[in-house]
């Protein structure tokens, strides 16, 4: 792989042009984190408005008809429905886990296997999440898991 980075005063923009002979998963990978960079999420706490980074965010989840945004240490409250959130971000690294979770891929730090043919994963804030036995096949897909 090549890198070529082109810095001038006259670039308004950053544009990032990638030429290929395959789309592999990497390069997705890597356009998936890119696309992320500017997009943002309104989370509610404390009746204030936050504007979330997708990569702060470890995960969401449902809960009693409501959806909560977990950042490293804060919570936050959004209107949108977990269907919804699994539909924006079907081509960034979020994951759904289960009918009530979809994690940031980005920030799980270890993957456990239990005993009931389920997965745990652990997070980099060390806050843990069970995946269910539906999703375990498309987990390992995304990890290159056999």
């Amino acid at each position: 792989m090549k890198i070529n980075i082109e810095q001038s005063e006259q670039f308004n923009d950053v544009e990032i042009t990638i030429r290929c002979n395959t789309l592999t998963d990497d390069l997705l990978k890597i356009i998936s984190y890119a696309k992320l960079m500017d997009k943002k999420i309104t989370g509610f706490k404390d009746k204030n408005t936050f504007v979330l980074n997708y990569d702060e965010i470890y995960y969401f989840e449902s809960v009693d008809n409501k959806t909560f945004i977990y950042c490293k240490s804060d919570v936050y409250e959004s209107n949108l429905k977990l269907y919804e959130l699994e539909d924006m971000l079907k081509n960034l690294m979020f994951f759904r886990c289960s009918k009530s979770a979809i994690v940031n891929l980005r920030k799980i730090k270890i993957l456990k296997s239990l005993f009931n043919s389920r997965i745990e994963i652990t997070l980099d804030n060390d806050e843990k999440i069970i995946v269910n036995r539906q999703y375990i096949a498309l987990l390992k897909e995304k990890f290159n898991i056999n």
